[in-house]
């Protein structure tokens, strides 16, 4: 009795961990999973059509899914169509020979994300908008996309709006684009762009091509094939002939040509100069809200220091010691040190004082007493 009911037990412990086994973790399914689910992980065994069913169905019950997981030797064409206010967000390593690995329609979002990889040997697009009629919007704020066939483009936004925040957008076959589109802008605030022989970004209709942070642009084509609207003030800017940036040129402002292969734009913070009079600065230039150090020079013989002067907005920390310091204003600064005759040396004027003082209390004593 006692063994029939022990193999009971263990029959029902095995069928609930056969059971468990079944069951997803985390809440994610794999893409051939039946169901749609905001989470898919998708695998090395998954189809592309496969793929491509599961995220369908699963944005179309949605407004965002996640794509994790990992599959390469891609070799089959994924379309999605991603309807507005909808996105997919693709985090997993998607590479292959394709041409087309993923193309999009629709008016949603699809976008890059950090530990997302899209990127094909083929010559069509990486990631692209179907046709001018799709205007999804194309995001790449992490990780990277890339294609290395020659006349290959890794973005083809066509009217669609395209958006780099961070990562990597890169071609490296000949009389490649990095990123192209015709109505639709491209705004470019982080991350890195690059084409090695080819173009780095082409706004070859009404689109604008937007700067809006510190990036690099390098293309052998050409970084640009327009003046590119720059955002960030101020900004220094670096050009060059050359991809590689070598023998560069840089300005405050920068213009378009067509040589230029390497573009890159910074914040700069511009300086302001420091002038001190009868003293010394640990600066001779500053940006507004640094801390500027100044020492007063050695008094002059029968001469000491007895406070600062200093032109308009300067603020400082103790105007009577000989150091001392001040936060820097957006302006050009003048500091003078001030000193006064004393009766001695400076060696002598503090001995000369005391004993001063010393006869004039005991003199007191003498007529009070």
């Amino acid at each position: 009795m006692k063994t029939r009911n022990t193999r009971k037990v263990l029959s029902a412990l095995l069928a609930l961990l056969m059971a468990l086994a079944l069951i997803p973790a985390a809440g994610f399914v794999t893409a051939s999973a039946a169901g749609p689910n905001p989470n898919i992980v998708i695998s090395q065994t998954d189809t592309v059509g496969e793929i491509q069913a599961a995220i369908m169905s699963s944005i179309a019950a949605y407004d965002v899914v996640t794509v994790t997981g990992s599959k390469t030797d891609v070799g089959d064409d994924m379309l999605l169509t991603i309807p507005a206010g909808k996105k997919v967000i693709w985090k997993a390593p998607y590479t292959g020979s394709t041409n087309y690995m993923v193309t999009l329609r629709g008016a949603g979002t699809f976008e890059v994300a950090a530990g997302g990889t899209i990127s094909t040997t083929g010559s069509g697009h990486a990631i692209g908008n179907a046709a001018t009629t799709d205007t999804v919007s194309i995001t790449v704020s992490g990780g990277t996309v890339s294609i290395s066939g020659n006349g290959g483009t890794a973005i083809d936004g066509w009217n669609g709006n395209v958006t780099v925040t961070g990562g990597t957008v890169q071609t490296t076959g000949n009389n490649s684009v990095a990123i192209d589109t015709y109505a639709g802008n491209v705004s470019v605030s982080g991350g890195t762009v690059s084409a090695t022989a080819g173009k780095a970004i082409a706004g070859n209709g009404a689109g604008a091509i937007n700067i809006n942070g510190p990036v690099t642009i390098s293309g052998g084509n050409g970084a640009f094939n327009k003046q590119p609207v720059i955002g960030l003030s101020p900004y220094k800017a670096t050009w060059s002939n050359n991809a590689d940036g070598s023998a560069s040129s840089t300005g405050n402002t920068y213009t378009w040509n067509a040589s230029h292969k390497y573009v890159k734009i910074e914040a700069f913070a511009p300086t302001f100069a420091v002038s001190v009079v009868k003293g010394t600065a640990n600066k001779t230039a500053a940006a507004a809200g640094e801390t500027v150090t100044i020492t007063a020079d050695a008094a002059p013989k029968n001469q000491r220091f007895s406070s600062w002067t200093a032109s308009a907005g300067v603020t400082l920390a103790d105007a009577k010691s000989a150091t001392t310091t001040f936060t820097m204003p957006a302006n050009n600064v003048s500091v003078t040190a001030n000193f006064v005759k004393t009766i001695f040396s400076t060696k002598y004027e503090a001995k000369f004082w005391n004993w001063v003082l010393f006869f004039l209390c005991f003199g007191f004593i003498w007529m009070w007493f």
